[in-house]
C-alpha cells in the first residue's frame, strides 16, 4: 500500500514538475536567443534600437565583460551616436575618447579597446535602461529612449553640482552616478 500511494505521489510530483520543465526550456531558448543577438549588437551586425539597448541592458555581467575585453565593433559606436542624436564628436568628447584613433578603427573597422569598449558598452546601457524604465511605466508606445537620454545628458542637473550628465560619462563611476539619478527619478526623487 505504501509503494502504490509513493508511486502516486511520484506521478503527481513528476507532473507537476512538468509545466516547469517547459518554463525552464522556453527561458533557456530566450536566453539564448538573446545572447546571440547581444552578440551580433556588440559584434556591429545589428543596429541599434530600443529593444535591442534593453538586450544590452539585461545582459549578464560576464558577457559585457567578455564583449569589452574582446572589443566592440566601432559601428557600435556610430549607431549609438546616431541613436542619441549626437555628432560623433560630441560623443567622442563625452566618453573623453580621442578623435583620431576612433576615426581610424572605425576607417579600417577596427575593434574597440577596452577602454573605447567599455565607455561605449556603458551609455548603450543607460539608453537601455531608459527604455526598461519606460517598459515598466506600460507607456512604451512612441517613446524614443536614445533620443530622450540624448537631450537629457545635456541639461544641468542639480544633483551633479549644475554638470550636465554628459560630463560623467567618460568613467565607469559617473556612469553609474547617471544611472542612480536616472532611477531615482523612475521612484519619484529628483535631483
Amino acid at each position: 500500500m505504501a509503494s502504490t500511494e509513493n508511486r502516486r505521489k511520484r506521478g503527481s510530483l513528476a507532473a507537476s514538475a512538468a509545466p516547469l520543465r517547459a518554463t525552464r526550456r522556453a527561458g533557456k531558448r530566450v536566453a539564448g536567443a538573446e545572447q546571440a543577438m547581444f552578440a551580433r549588437l556588440m559584434s556591429g551586425q545589428m543596429d541599434l534600437d530600443g529593444s535591442a539597448f534593453m538586450v544590452i541592458e539585461r545582459a549578464g555581467s560576464l558577457e559585457r565583460a567578455e564583449s569589452v575585453r574582446h572589443g566592440l565593433s566601432p559601428r557600435v559606436f556610430v549607431n549609438l551616436a546616431a541613436s542619441l542624436r549626437l555628432p560623433q564628436t560630441t560623443l567622442l568628447d563625452n566618453l573623453g575618447l580621442p578623435h583620431s584613433t576612433m576615426k581610424r578603427k572605425a576607417q579600417h573597422d577596427e575593434l574597440l579597446g577596452r577602454l573605447e569598449s567599455e565607455r561605449v558598452m556603458g551609455v548603450a546601457r543607460l539608453v537601455g535602461l531608459v527604455q526598461s524604465m519606460v517598459e515598466e511605466s506600460g507607456e512604451p508606445e512612441g517613446f524614443d529612449a536614445a533620443q530622450w537620454l540624448g537631450r537629457w545628458i545635456q541639461v544641468p542637473v542639480p544633483a551633479l553640482g549644475g554638470r550636465t550628465p554628459a560630463d560623467m560619462l567618460d568613467t565607469a563611476a559617473g556612469q553609474e552616478e547617471v544611472a542612480r539619478l536616472l532611477r531615482q527619478a523612475q521612484a519619484g526623487v529628483y535631483a
